[in-house]
């Protein structure tokens, strides 16, 4: 089960991706395109940024961890108990 800082990330994510979504659409709406492409456009503008910004704050706790550093609370409440630099080359993915 996510953890309540893993569920509100995901809500804002979620939340940032429907915004800029809505904005697609009513800029799409404007233009001479068919119905259909204006909402599969829109489906693939809100698909895509919740995407980019899930993978971009992955990257940026990866990196976070492999430096050495938490980037918030939640990050350093999950590696209190254990170093910050695992043993083995891979390391484990923020959502672990």
């Amino acid at each position: 089960m996510p953890s309540p800082s893993t569920r509100a990330a995901l809500l804002v994510q979620g939340l940032i991706s429907l915004i800029n979504g809505a904005i697609s659409l009513v800029l799409l709406l404007i233009a001479p395109l068919g119905l259909a492409s204006v909402i599969t456009l829109t489906l693939l503008i809100t698909a895509s940024t919740f995407c980019c910004g899930l993978l971009g704050r992955v990257l940026q706790q990866w990196l976070a961890i492999r430096d050495g550093k938490a980037t918030n609370a939640s990050s350093a409440g999950r590696t209190a108990g254990r170093s910050l630099k695992p043993a083995n080359r891979w390391q484990r993915l923020p959502w672990q």
